[in-house]
């Protein structure tokens, strides 16, 4: 006899409460196993407070609907890169009306000398974003914030790039950004702003160009950290094919910065 074809159950209605998520162009692992899974996903966080779960996509064209998550890795160690990765991949990323969404990944201050710093909401530089929602908020922080002797580790943006500096084998000093377009949604991004340096509001982390970014909607607040560009590059990173249409937009750089 043949063997039934098993029948996928999913809905991709996920609960951070139950553990970090990885969602690949096939399905999704919270846990040992992949579901397999290629619709829609919304994440919701049934547990009071902050979670140090975090979500990861690899790869694949997604809509992701946030719904009330609060990710905080600041007290995390080297190798839970941040509260949002979007390393490979075209993400539409939905913020549910009137849902409150926070990423946090701050600098640990345990790890200083390894320069890991990573953004809120990571946009590596093949990957693409869209942000849309009507009234649900995201507020994104990068890096760390208000530690001097952090050095200059804490380069990361809060919507953009990351920083991985003893981990990027390839070229530890740039930290460029993917596709970033913002549709909808009320928003705010925080570069770092611990030690000398800092990331972009939007954009770049350290020595990186934040590239390819639209805003044709939403309300945005962009806050760089020290020499960071409020949408744009890091510290000494360029800014360029950024294109702002609508929306009510508010940018601010740091100390130095654009």
């Amino acid at each position: 006899e043949d063997t039934p074809t098993p029948v996928n159950t999913a809905d991709g209605k996920l609960d951070l409460a139950d553990g970090s998520i990885v969602i690949s162009a096939t399905g999704y692992t919270q846990g040992d196993v992949e579901t397999k899974y290629t619709g829609d996903y919304t994440i919701m966080q049934t547990s009071e407070g902050s979670t140090t779960n975090n979500i990861t996509v690899t790869g694949g064209d997604h809509q992701i609907t946030l719904s009330g998550v609060n990710i905080d890795l600041s007290a995390q160690a080297e190798g839970i890169p941040c509260a949002f990765a979007i390393e490979s991949g075209e993400v539409t990323l939905v913020l549910a009306d009137g849902s409150e969404n926070t990423l946090s990944r701050l600098i640990n201050k345990n790890n200083a000398d390894t320069g890991i710093s990573y953004a809120g909401l990571w946009v590596q530089e093949q990957a693409q974003v869209v942000i849309n929602g009507g009234t649900g908020k995201l507020a994104a922080v990068g890096g760390g914030s208000g530690s001097s002797e952090l050095g200059n580790t804490s380069l990361a943006a809060g919507i953009g790039a990351s920083r991985a500096h003893a981990s990027n084998k390839n070229n530890p000093w740039k930290s460029n950004v993917g596709t970033i377009t913002i549709e909808g949604g009320v928003i705010t991004a925080t570069g770092s702003a611990a030690g000398t340096y800092g990331g972009a509001g939007i954009g770049g982390g350290q020595h990186g160009s934040g590239s390819n970014i639209t805003i044709s909607g939403g309300e945005v607040n962009a806050i760089g950290g020290k020499c960071g560009a409020g949408i744009g590059g890091g510290h000494t990173g360029d800014g360029s094919d950024i294109t702002i249409s609508g929306g009510e937009v508010s940018a601010s750089g740091g100390e130095s910065g654009a």
